[in-house]
């Protein structure tokens, strides 16, 4: 190794490099700091996003259903309405007095 003599010539730009090379990480440190500030307010801003799409499908699910539901009622409604009118074709015409 070789010694370097305090306040000699190679000493000051050693610690001009130095304390250019400590500057650089200064910076580089903040620009990593924002980049990861950034990546957090993103990260935050979708699981906001998520969670409203995964409510608005939970909605459109419950929306869904309800409207499948009132179909099969009235599905089932028609269906018993049907056969009523099926069973009552089936029997013979009840005679009424005074009709013929």
């Amino acid at each position: 190794p070789v010694e370097i003599k305090e306040g000699s010539e190679r000493f000051r730009e050693l610690l001009g490099a130095r304390t250019a090379l400590l500057g650089d990480l200064l910076r580089d440190e903040a620009a990593a700091d924002a980049i990861l500030g950034n990546c957090a307010e993103h990260r935050a801003r979708f699981v906001v996003a998520h969670r409203a799409a995964e409510r608005a499908l939970a909605e459109d699910d419950a929306r869904l259903e309800e409207a499948w539901r009132w179909e099969l009622a009235k599905w089932q409604l028609g269906q018993v309405a049907l056969g009523a009118a099926k069973r009552a074709a089936a029997k013979p015409p009840v005679p009424r007095p005074g009709l013929g």
